[in-house]
């Protein structure tokens, strides 16, 4: 009966094939320790010892070549270590130009128009107040249809309706930021499209 009831439990007989696997491995390890123990003491073991040895011992030319290039590669390391380690200790700059600012995600984006608008009535977006602006409006094939703005204050930009209206039905806006340095960074990039 308890024939029965194990070969219920296991069908295929894959208890008893896991069983010899594990067996099989653990006598193949025991034939890899044997012979990694008689190769401790194969004949001839010194002389390919002290050839080895005397191949990578400092005292031949090859050897001082590694180190002095090995003392050499340290001190590189050390120098760009300590330009870098200098540059941290400089103290920032306090000006306290809004341009200067990097803007992480939540500090920067345009949030107006949304997505779908009855018009285009202005355009919003997030960013200090005092940073001068570019915006760009693009058709839906990539053509430039309004600006580029370069000198906007301020974080609205009023649009005229006659100027609005000749716009297709969707377009790209496009607001950067002007930083000290002259760079323009993105402050973000939204598609809107008149509502039917």
């Amino acid at each position: 009966m308890s024939d029965h009831a194990d070969s219920a439990r296991d069908p295929d007989g894959e208890i008893d094939d896991v069983g010899r696997l594990l067996d099989d491995a653990a006598a193949q390890e025991a034939r890899d320790m044997r012979a990694a123990e008689e190769l401790e003491h194969a004949p001839g073991l010194e002389s390919v010892e002290s050839a080895l040895q005397n191949a990578w011992s400092s005292g031949s030319p090859r050897g001082r070549g590694r180190n002095r290039l090995l003392f050499f590669a340290a001190g590189v390391a050390a120098a760009i270590v300590a330009v870098f380690w200098m540059r941290g200790m400089e103290p920032a700059t306090t000006g306290g130009n809004a341009n200067d600012h990097f803007l992480n995600d939540e500090e920067r984006g345009i949030v107006y128009p949304p997505a779908q608008t009855a018009r285009w009535d202005r355009i919003e977006w997030r960013g200090p107040r005092d940073a001068t602006y570019r915006l760009k409006v693009y058709s839906d094939s990539g053509e430039l249809v309004y600006g580029p703005i370069d000198n906007i204050h301020g974080t609205v930009h009023d649009l005229p309706p006659e100027v609005s209206a000749r716009w297709p039905a969707k377009i790209t806006i496009e607001v950067s930021m002007r930083r000290k340095d002259g760079t323009w960074v993105a402050v973000g990039s939204r598609e809107s499209r008149l509502q039917p």
